[in-house]
């Protein structure tokens, strides 16, 4: 399970981010949603806002355990989840790249004990002659300095400092993260729990998805045996 709701009917839902973070689904992870293999690997912000859609006015707890993905996807994230008509509640495992803004998009921030963060500078891949090149290199600044106004609007950092520990590749442990202000509190033994047993609903509605799916296709693979069959003859 990489992205699903648990709870989602409840008065308390929890969303839960355990996958990459990209502007877009890809048409392998599009197919297998529609036939209902699986909830999704991918996270993208459409997927995210239609998400939140189901919990508005509700309070929500994001549970972000993501290695991150696409700088544009996160921040488009972040926001959604900031525009939440709600109580909001970040439960941070791992939250690298990406996924470190998203984390700071929620009303309340909490760390496992055993949670980690990371920061970096984007990064992207550039083709071309000296020019392309240069607006390569332009094109990253300016992603970099935008995280670091996210980073700076929540962290008690000046944007220089942001940008510097993004250059620097910098890593957080659950304690660095409380020290410097990425989490308030760490996550309590009765919430950790909600979230394992959320994990394990979603989990099991996503197997069950995935069995019945396969069932069907078989089911319509005799069916066109059957029709071949009978052409043949």
């Amino acid at each position: 399970m990489f992205y699903n709701f648990a709870d989602v009917d409840s008065d308390a839902p929890r969303l839960y981010i355990e996958g990459e973070i990209a502007p877009s689904e890809p048409w392998w992870d599009s197919l297998s949603d529609a036939w209902g293999a699986n909830p999704g690997n991918f996270v993208t912000p459409p997927k995210f806002r239609d998400a939140l859609k189901q919990c508005e006015g509700k309070p929500l707890t994001v549970v972000v355990d993501s290695q991150g993905g696409d700088f544009a996807a996160g921040v488009a994230i972040y926001e959604a989840l900031r525009a939440h008509q709600g109580e909001t509640t970040v439960h941070i495992y791992r939250a690298y790249s990406a996924a470190s803004l998203i984390a700071l998009g929620a009303d309340k921030r909490l760390i496992s004990a055993g949670g980690s963060i990371m920061i970096h500078s984007p990064m992207c891949g550039v083709e071309g002659n000296w020019q392309d090149l240069q607006a390569g290199r332009d094109f990253l600044l300016a992603l970099r300095d935008s995280a670091a106004a996210i980073y700076a609007r929540h962290l008690p950092w000046t944007a220089e400092e942001a940008a510097a520990a993004m250059d620097a590749e910098a890593f957080f442990s659950s304690q660095d993260a409380l020290d410097k202000g990425w989490a308030t509190g760490l996550i309590g033994d009765e919430e950790a729990r909600a979230t394992m047993r959320g994990r394990m609903r979603a989990t099991m509605r996503a197997t069950e998805t995935m069995i019945r799916s396969a069932l069907a296709r078989a089911d319509e693979d005799k069916e066109r045996a059957e029709i071949l069959r009978q052409l043949k003859n």
